[in-house]
């Protein structure tokens, strides 16, 4: 930001040092708090007594357990249908289902997808939809065997995603086939090129002087934002990789800190890969940060000049149509350097009780609730 002007109470210019255009969509990962609001509570207090302007407004929280908000009858676009939401955690998939069944909650996030086809037929609604999410596993590009190329395209053909996706997650997620996630602009059906060939696996391995295979290891989270049910994925591509001779252990760690590792360059528990879910494209000004060389975050140190210069000219552009000719160039060259394994793109599955009504499935994490309501 090169510059700010104030033109009237509710309007500003902002003046970017270069052309952004995906500036406009930036902004709504940027949350402004009321300086009134903080300088009344303070910043260490103000998430206890938060303000907006949205369609509800804060009522009270417990701190990790629940939060109840009321609906904001002034909301600009109208208030909304509920007159309270209550939004709990409840990590447990076990717990979510059964407070679903017992009618202690009205939706759940993520259902357990063995519990999927007995919540139909209880007549409960799941729906889904595709959005920009894939889960995958980073791989080191710089050390071992993952530098190679070949390697990290054997172990790709490897995996049967088509099984990970139906049999396991009982359709909740569609195979990733390359490094675009299906529900986005970028996505082109005709850059998927990892079906499953374990022939092939095989035959690359061997061209790259691995015909015994090789051993090697993956960080996995017990859970956390998006990332499904990460340790049966990860043991499913375990078995997988084991098929074509590549033996991976598997080591867990909590959501937390693999993120908090990775943001400073590292890997929680020292492995040579990390598995874990992302978005790529509900903010565009992080892309970079995924595949882009010299991110400060840990990428498996892959770095590409051609996809460095296309987003560099994607995030230029003032118009869609570039923008998404760029992305999807770059992200074609991802899926031939394969510094990833593509696992799966989730679905975004919620399990909504038959009284819940107005909901819009959306292509996002980004929820509007101001069209819901339920039934008596």
């Amino acid at each position: 930001m090169s510059a700010y002007t104030k033109l009237s109470d509710d309007r500003v210019r902002l003046v970017t040092e270069e052309p952004n255009g995906h500036f406009p969509q930036d902004l709504a990962h940027v949350l402004i708090a009321s300086p009134t609001a903080v300088k009344k509570t303070g910043s260490a207090r103000f998430s206890e007594h938060p303000v907006g302007t949205g369609p509800f407004r804060f009522v009270r929280q417990q701190s990790g357990e629940q939060i109840e908000l009321a609906r904001f009858d002034d909301y600009w676009r109208g208030a909304p249908e509920l007159d309270k939401l209550v939004v709990k955690a409840l990590p447990d998939a076990a717990a979510r289902t059964a407070s679903l069944r017992s009618g202690a909650v009205n939706w759940i996030e993520y259902p357990n997808p063995d519990d999927i086809p007995s919540l139909r037929s209880d007549g409960v609604r799941v729906l889904t939809n595709s959005y920009d999410h894939l889960w995958y596993w980073i791989l080191d590009t710089t050390a071992g065997p993952w530098k190679d190329p070949r390697v990290r395209r054997a172990a790709n053909y490897a995996i049967d995603r088509e099984a990970i996706a139906e049999n396991l997650l009982h359709g909740t997620a569609a195979p990733a086939e390359q490094a675009a996630p299906s529900g986005t602009f970028a996505h082109d059906p005709a850059n998927d090129t990892y079906a499953h060939a374990p022939a092939k696996a095989r035959a690359l391995l061997a061209e790259a002087g691995y015909a015994n295979g090789f051993s090697t290891s993956v960080t996995v989270p017990t859970g956390g934002s998006g990332n499904l049910v990460p340790v049966p994925i990860a043991e499913a591509v375990q078995r997988d990789l084991a098929a074509v001779g590549i033996k991976v252990d598997i080591r867990t760690t909590d959501w937390s800190t693999l993120i908090a590792a990775e943001a400073v360059g590292k890997v929680a528990r020292d492995s040579q890969a990390i598995a874990q879910s992302t978005t790529l494209f509900q903010s565009e000004a992080l892309l970079p940060l995924f595949i882009g060389s010299n991110s400060p975050f840990w990428t498996g140190h892959y770095s590409n000049r051609q996809v460095d210069t296309l987003l560099a000219s994607a995030g230029r552009a003032t118009d869609r149509e570039t923008r998404e000719a760029h992305y999807t160039e770059a992200l074609k060259l991802v899926t031939q350097d394969a510094p990833w394994l593509f696992v799966v793109n989730d679905r975004n599955p919620r399990a909504i009780s038959p009284k819940v009504r107005g909901l819009v499935q959306p292509q996002s994490w980004f929820l509007d609730l101001t069209t819901v309501r339920v039934e008596r």
